[in-house]
Protein backbone atom coordinates (compact mmCIF):
# COMPACT_ATOMS: atom_id res chain seq x y z
CA UNK A 1 0.00 0.00 0.00
CA UNK A 2 2.75 2.22 0.70
CA UNK A 3 4.10 1.86 -3.24
CA UNK A 4 0.66 2.79 -4.12
CA UNK A 5 0.49 5.82 -1.64
CA UNK A 6 3.34 7.40 -3.07
CA UNK A 7 2.92 6.34 -6.98
CA UNK A 8 -0.57 8.45 -6.44
CA UNK A 9 0.99 11.29 -4.72
CA UNK A 10 3.68 11.67 -7.33
CA UNK A 11 1.27 11.02 -10.44
CA UNK A 12 -1.14 13.48 -8.58
CA UNK A 13 1.88 16.09 -8.06
CA UNK A 14 2.48 15.37 -12.09
CA UNK A 15 -0.95 15.70 -13.21
CA UNK A 16 -1.30 19.15 -11.17
CA UNK A 17 1.71 20.49 -12.51
CA UNK A 18 1.00 19.67 -15.95
CA UNK A 19 -2.82 20.52 -15.95
CA UNK A 20 -1.58 24.08 -14.15
CA UNK A 21 0.98 25.05 -16.79
CA UNK A 22 -1.47 24.02 -19.34
CA UNK A 23 -4.12 26.29 -17.88
CA UNK A 24 -1.40 29.25 -17.51
CA UNK A 25 -1.29 29.48 -21.26
CA UNK A 26 -5.46 30.72 -21.16
CA UNK A 27 -4.26 33.48 -19.14
CA UNK A 28 -1.27 34.68 -21.12
CA UNK A 29 1.24 32.88 -19.62
CA UNK A 30 3.37 31.50 -22.63
CA UNK A 31 5.91 30.18 -20.27
CA UNK A 32 3.31 27.66 -18.85
CA UNK A 33 4.64 27.64 -15.59
CA UNK A 34 3.27 24.46 -13.44
CA UNK A 35 2.54 24.17 -10.00
CA UNK A 36 1.70 22.53 -6.58
CA UNK A 37 2.21 22.31 -3.28
CA UNK A 38 3.92 20.16 -0.96
CA UNK A 39 0.32 19.44 0.72
CA UNK A 40 -1.24 17.96 -2.38
CA UNK A 41 1.05 14.87 -2.30
CA UNK A 42 -0.96 13.01 0.81
CA UNK A 43 -3.92 14.62 -0.59
CA UNK A 44 -3.22 12.53 -4.25
CA UNK A 45 -1.94 9.51 -2.22
CA UNK A 46 -5.35 9.00 -0.96
CA UNK A 47 -5.71 7.80 -4.46
CA UNK A 48 -3.92 4.66 -3.46
CA UNK A 49 -7.64 3.53 -1.77
CA UNK A 50 -8.07 2.92 -5.57
CA UNK A 51 -5.99 -0.14 -5.50
CA UNK A 52 -8.34 -2.24 -3.65
CA UNK A 53 -11.79 -0.93 -4.78
CA UNK A 54 -10.86 -1.43 -8.48
CA UNK A 55 -10.63 -5.30 -7.60
CA UNK A 56 -14.07 -5.18 -5.98
CA UNK A 57 -15.50 -3.12 -9.06
CA UNK A 58 -13.81 -5.20 -11.45
CA UNK A 59 -17.40 -6.06 -12.82
CA UNK A 60 -18.79 -2.56 -12.99
CA UNK A 61 -18.88 -1.27 -16.30
CA UNK A 62 -15.94 1.57 -16.80
CA UNK A 63 -18.76 4.65 -16.77
CA UNK A 64 -19.88 3.33 -13.01
CA UNK A 65 -16.63 3.01 -11.86
CA UNK A 66 -15.43 6.56 -13.01
CA UNK A 67 -18.20 8.06 -11.54
CA UNK A 68 -17.48 6.46 -8.23
CA UNK A 69 -14.16 7.68 -8.54
CA UNK A 70 -15.01 10.93 -9.11
CA UNK A 71 -17.33 10.96 -6.29
CA UNK A 72 -14.51 9.84 -4.01
CA UNK A 73 -12.13 12.72 -5.41
CA UNK A 74 -14.98 15.33 -4.72
CA UNK A 75 -14.91 14.08 -0.88
CA UNK A 76 -11.56 13.98 -0.65
CA UNK A 77 -11.25 17.39 -2.13
CA UNK A 78 -13.60 18.53 -0.04
CA UNK A 79 -12.87 17.24 3.70
CA UNK A 80 -8.67 17.85 3.20
CA UNK A 81 -9.53 21.34 2.15
CA UNK A 82 -12.13 21.67 4.96
CA UNK A 83 -9.16 20.58 7.37
CA UNK A 84 -6.36 22.32 5.50
CA UNK A 85 -8.68 25.64 5.36
CA UNK A 86 -9.08 25.79 8.90
CA UNK A 87 -5.17 26.28 9.64
CA UNK A 88 -5.26 28.99 6.77
CA UNK A 89 -3.50 26.72 4.93
CA UNK A 90 -6.04 24.90 1.80
CA UNK A 91 -3.57 25.20 -1.54
CA UNK A 92 -6.92 26.12 -3.49
CA UNK A 93 -9.85 28.79 -3.17
CA UNK A 94 -12.46 28.22 -5.88
CA UNK A 95 -14.46 30.83 -4.37
CA UNK A 96 -14.10 32.97 -7.30
CA UNK A 97 -15.45 30.50 -10.31
CA UNK A 98 -18.41 29.59 -11.16
CA UNK A 99 -20.21 26.27 -9.92
CA UNK A 100 -17.79 25.54 -6.63
CA UNK A 101 -19.05 24.77 -3.48
CA UNK A 102 -17.90 26.79 -0.78
CA UNK A 103 -14.38 27.21 -2.77
CA UNK A 104 -13.27 24.11 -2.07
CA UNK A 105 -14.80 21.62 -4.96
CA UNK A 106 -15.77 22.47 -8.47
CA UNK A 107 -18.42 20.15 -9.93
CA UNK A 108 -17.17 21.54 -13.46
CA UNK A 109 -14.05 19.58 -12.49
CA UNK A 110 -16.17 16.19 -12.56
CA UNK A 111 -14.73 14.63 -16.01
CA UNK A 112 -11.35 15.68 -14.86
CA UNK A 113 -11.64 13.54 -11.78
CA UNK A 114 -13.41 10.44 -13.96
CA UNK A 115 -10.31 10.60 -16.20
CA UNK A 116 -7.76 10.58 -12.95
CA UNK A 117 -9.55 8.18 -11.09
CA UNK A 118 -9.41 5.87 -14.57
CA UNK A 119 -6.02 6.30 -14.94
CA UNK A 120 -4.77 5.77 -11.11
CA UNK A 121 -6.78 2.83 -11.33
CA UNK A 122 -4.41 1.99 -14.52
CA UNK A 123 -1.21 2.42 -13.17
CA UNK A 124 -2.35 0.90 -10.05
CA UNK A 125 -3.30 -1.74 -12.07
CA UNK A 126 0.31 -2.29 -13.68
CA UNK A 127 1.51 -1.62 -9.63
CA UNK A 128 0.06 -5.04 -8.66
CA UNK A 129 0.47 -7.16 -11.90
CA UNK A 130 4.46 -6.48 -11.33
CA UNK A 131 4.04 -8.88 -8.56
CA UNK A 132 2.62 -11.76 -10.82
CA UNK A 133 5.48 -11.19 -13.34
CA UNK A 134 7.89 -11.89 -10.30
CA UNK A 135 5.71 -14.80 -9.45
CA UNK A 136 6.67 -16.04 -12.90
CA UNK A 137 10.07 -16.11 -12.66
CA UNK A 138 10.27 -17.46 -9.34
CA UNK A 139 8.05 -20.20 -9.59
CA UNK A 140 9.93 -23.23 -9.51
CA UNK A 141 7.41 -25.71 -9.34
CA UNK A 142 6.76 -26.69 -12.95
CA UNK A 143 7.72 -28.77 -15.87
CA UNK A 144 7.01 -27.53 -19.46
CA UNK A 145 5.06 -30.17 -20.49
CA UNK A 146 2.77 -31.35 -17.60
CA UNK A 147 -1.07 -30.81 -17.48
CA UNK A 148 -0.45 -29.02 -14.65
CA UNK A 149 1.65 -25.91 -17.13
CA UNK A 150 -1.39 -25.60 -19.07
CA UNK A 151 -3.39 -24.91 -15.92
CA UNK A 152 -0.92 -22.35 -14.36
CA UNK A 153 -0.89 -20.50 -18.22
CA UNK A 154 -4.17 -19.93 -18.86
CA UNK A 155 -4.32 -19.05 -14.82
CA UNK A 156 -1.20 -16.54 -15.52
CA UNK A 157 -3.10 -15.34 -19.26
CA UNK A 158 -6.14 -14.42 -16.45
CA UNK A 159 -4.14 -12.51 -14.35
CA UNK A 160 -1.81 -10.65 -16.61
CA UNK A 161 -5.18 -9.63 -19.00
CA UNK A 162 -4.59 -5.72 -17.64
CA UNK A 163 -1.26 -5.50 -19.08
CA UNK A 164 -2.36 -5.11 -22.52
CA UNK A 165 -0.06 -7.26 -23.79
CA UNK A 166 -1.09 -9.26 -27.21
CA UNK A 167 -1.49 -12.81 -27.04
CA UNK A 168 1.65 -13.61 -29.45
CA UNK A 169 3.62 -11.56 -26.41
CA UNK A 170 1.70 -13.23 -23.27
CA UNK A 171 2.63 -16.31 -24.86
CA UNK A 172 6.16 -15.91 -25.65
CA UNK A 173 6.74 -13.79 -22.18
CA UNK A 174 4.64 -17.39 -20.63
CA UNK A 175 7.24 -19.39 -23.12
CA UNK A 176 10.36 -17.72 -21.63
CA UNK A 177 9.14 -18.33 -18.10
CA UNK A 178 8.58 -21.64 -18.42
CA UNK A 179 11.90 -22.65 -19.89
CA UNK A 180 13.19 -20.17 -17.18
CA UNK A 181 11.91 -22.32 -15.03
CA UNK A 182 12.59 -25.84 -16.56
CA UNK A 183 16.35 -24.78 -16.60
CA UNK A 184 16.36 -23.39 -12.57
CA UNK A 185 14.70 -27.54 -12.03
CA UNK A 186 18.08 -28.69 -13.38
Amino acid sequence: MKKAFILCGLTGWCMEILWTGLHSILSGELTMTGKTSLLMFPIYGCGAIIRPLSGKLSAVPLFVRGCIYTVGFFFVEFISGALLRCFHMCPWDYSNTPLNYRGLIRPDYAPLWFGAGLFFEKILGKLSWKKHLIIIWCYEGLNKNSWTSKIWRYEMRHLMSPLDLSVDELNTLLDLSLIHIWRCRR
